[in-house]
């Protein structure tokens, strides 16, 4: 098995807030539901002193039905810390961490959520997937973290 060259050396969450919604009507299809609408805001920063090293955080900041009230309300914020390889030869490296750090963290907050949500009133909530290669995605902002 051929390893990546972008590494994952630590996640924490920073911000975990979920709670039930009060307004949520039990008993909803996911029809009646309709499509989720998510925000997610992602920062990248390079680290200052080793050119290999980024931090990425990623917040969840509104998640809402288009058609009805969702069963919780959904805020967080995950941090990873990752190394590139420095054999690793790129003419856009910022782009694989973006990418591909910010699967891996999103995968870890939907992970945190199911299992947060699986011991709520109204069951376990499964965050929807999205694509972080699509233009409308997320958000994309730039910082150097020290």
């Amino acid at each position: 098995m051929i390893g990546t060259p972008l590494q994952l050396e630590r996640s924490f969450f920073a911000k975990v807030h979920i709670e039930a919604n009060p307004d949520y009507l039990p008993g909803q299809s996911d029809e009646q539901q309709g499509d989720i609408e998510i925000t997610v805001s992602l920062n990248v920063g390079q680290h200052q002193q080793d050119p290999n090293r980024y931090q990425v955080r990623l917040s969840i900041d509104k998640l809402e039905g288009n058609k009805t009230q969702l069963p919780y309300i959904i805020s967080l914020q995950i941090v990873g810390l990752f190394q590139v390889d420095e054999a690793f030869k790129a003419d856009n490296i910022k782009h694989l961490v973006e990418i591909n750090g910010a699967s891996m963290l999103y995968s870890a907050a939907r992970e945190q959520v199911l299992s947060i949500t699986g011991r709520g009133p109204w069951g376990a909530f499964q965050l929807p997937t999205i694509n972080f290669h699509n233009q409308n995605g997320p958000e994309s902002e730039s910082s150097e973290p020290s």
